[in-house]
């Protein structure tokens, strides 16, 4: 698998942590470009469902540090009621598991500030079918 893949497998990993997921009904996808809309209508189908998912945009070279760009985005029913975890509630948690967050896979052994991801805020995606918040991540990736 390639690094930038390993990283959006750590970052499932510690979306999953901190969302309860599958638990809270809440599932949580990388984005391999494949067709993922099936999995989505299915997560977010679920009488309290949601969908997580987290798609590789691209790098840049800064420095000759690879600085990955990540879209996570959340999807929920437009209309939430009851018991429902509000879409505004799992941005906000995304948003606390990821900033400065330390992917597994490019600093295992030390807390190194260089490999801090860092979430850029988050916005609202027009959308008919569903409601949906992107959270935008950069995280730096070895070479």
């Amino acid at each position: 698998m390639s690094a930038f893949l390993d990283v959006a497998e750590d970052i499932k990993t510690a979306l999953l942590a901190k969302l309860g997921a599958p638990a809270s009904g809440i599932s949580v996808i990388v984005d391999r470009q494949k067709d993922v809309l099936s999995e989505i209508n299915k997560a977010v189908g679920k009488v309290k469902g949601a969908a997580v998912t987290i798609l590789f945009t691209g790098f840049q070279r800064v420095n000759g540090v690879r600085r990955a760009s990540y879209s996570i985005s959340v999807y929920t029913k437009p209309i939430i009621n009851g018991d429902d975890k509000l879409a505004d509630d799992i941005v906000e948690d995304c948003d606390g598991a990821l900033h400065n967050f330390i992917p597994a896979s490019q600093n295992p052994a030390q807390d190194n500030c260089h490999f801090r991801a860092e979430c850029s805020g988050a916005d609202l995606i027009p959308d008919r079918n569903f409601l949906i918040y992107q959270l935008n991540l950069q995280a730096n990736v070895k070479s």
